[in-house]
């Protein structure tokens, strides 16, 4: 919520100041905020509870993977009669539970994890699994406890989820570049006066949506489905979320189609090249892309956070951000290849669909090509989540921490 509020002002305020005052005042008032900001942060750094930190979690999954990886081959040289190692396990016909890491003290100790019947090859990582030679309990990398490669087979099972997912910032990434293309292209006059919104500013009815929508979902939906013996998971809310941003490249399309077409018929604002075309046409594909947020990204926020490991969860949250990283590169690639491709193919003169001067191109043919991908995406993300089987892990709270034990 607070995130978006943040963005409101930015896109009308600041943007506003910008446009109409100056780019170095815009600058400055984004920058004393993060002053303030980092000031309020230092001040209250002293009043923090630090826990002591232990072996990095991530670390950990990178021990896991090499030892399994090792042992498996060292079970591969095995069956060509160079050794005698203990055969890869079956995958358990049903959930077996272990007790959470040793080196954690009782009060944060993760209450049960639940092995799936899924990624056997990571038992290789298993003491209990993997024995040395001569029958002694395996040491070094293979050393690891049951509970630690529980840990590593779950963040494994979500790497599918992941990538799934990070298409959907690629697809979002638009609406900070084409959207706002494609809106000044547009007549963005606003009132009777000569005030002209700026490009950048429609995406407040983005963070609005968002805004009025988080409640909504959480206080309105939410409980109406629970009242019909209903509930929407994690994945189910990431799939519609999927689904939503599809149609909001569907929804620019249609509009770049509409403003295409008044140029080509010469309906001009007076002494420029700008379509007489309201720029407010763009409202829905921003609702759209909103809704999607409230759908997507906050379902994807809760689902590292929900299915990660306990000891693990920072890392597992850092994943989302990764994501977002993930999709801008994608981006970035997806529209180099087809301006790339288009381009070769002869489309417009050889221009492509995205030449510099965009009423000569085909931005709608482009947020076409993004819609279909987007539905290829949402279909591969939804053959991926009906696989998926969730961590039936209790969260509970932490009991109180003892008194530390002075010493004389």
């Amino acid at each position: 919520m607070f995130v978006n509020i943040g963005s409101l002002l930015a896109v009308t305020g600041v943007v506003y100041v910008q446009e109409a005052v100056s780019w170095s005042v815009g600058f400055a008032i984004p920058a004393a905020a993060m002053g303030a900001a980092m000031l309020a942060f230092v001040a209250g750094a002293p009043r923090y509870r630090h826990v002591v930190p232990t072996e990095s979690p991530m670390a950990r999954v990178v021990k896991v993977l090499a030892a399994a990886a090792r042992n498996a081959r060292a079970q591969k040289k095995a069956a060509r009669g160079e050794g005698a190692t203990a055969p890869l396990p079956a995958a358990p016909r049903s959930p077996r539970a272990f007790a959470g890491p040793a080196n954690l003290p009782p009060s944060t100790r993760p209450l049960a994890l639940v092995r799936p019947p899924s990624y056997a090859w990571l038992s290789f990582a298993d003491a209990a699994y993997v024995p040395a030679a001569g029958g002694a309990p395996a040491t070094g990398l293979a050393g690891f406890t049951a509970a630690q490669v529980e840990e590593v087979r779950l963040v494994v099972r979500m790497a599918p989820i992941f990538w799934t997912t990070a298409f959907y910032w690629a697809i979002y990434a638009q609406m900070g570049s084409f959207f706002v293309e494609q809106g000044q292209g547009m007549d963005r006059r606003t009132g009777g006066g000569g005030f002209k919104i700026p490009a950048a500013s429609l995406a407040l009815f983005n963070t609005a949506a968002i805004i009025a929508l988080v409640p909504l979902y959480d206080r309105g939906l939410v409980p109406l489905l629970r009242r019909f013996n209903r509930r929407l998971t994690m994945l189910q809310r990431i799939g519609w979320g999927l689904g939503v941003c599809s149609l909001a490249m569907a929804a620019a399309a249609a509009v770049e189609r509409e403003r295409l077409a008044r140029v080509a018929a010469g309906a001009l604002l007076p002494h420029s090249d700008v379509a007489a075309l309201s720029v407010y046409w763009q409202i829905p594909q921003y609702l759209l892309v909103g809704l999607s947020e409230v759908l997507a990204s906050i379902g994807q926020l809760e689902f590292f956070y929900d299915q990660a490991p306990d000891v693990m969860r920072s890392c597992s949250m850092a994943l989302q951000l990764l994501s977002v990283a993930v999709g801008s590169y994608l981006s970035g690639a997806v529209v180099w290849a087809l301006a790339a491709a288009t381009a070769a193919a002869g489309w417009n003169g050889g221009a492509g669909w995205l030449p510099s001067r965009l009423n000569d191109g085909r931005l709608d043919l482009f947020f076409w090509a993004m819609a279909a991908l987007a539905a290829i995406n949402t279909a591969a993300f939804a053959a991926v989540a009906s696989r998926y089987a969730y961590k039936d892990v209790p969260h509970g709270r932490p009991a109180a921490r003892a008194p530390r034990p002075t010493t004389s």
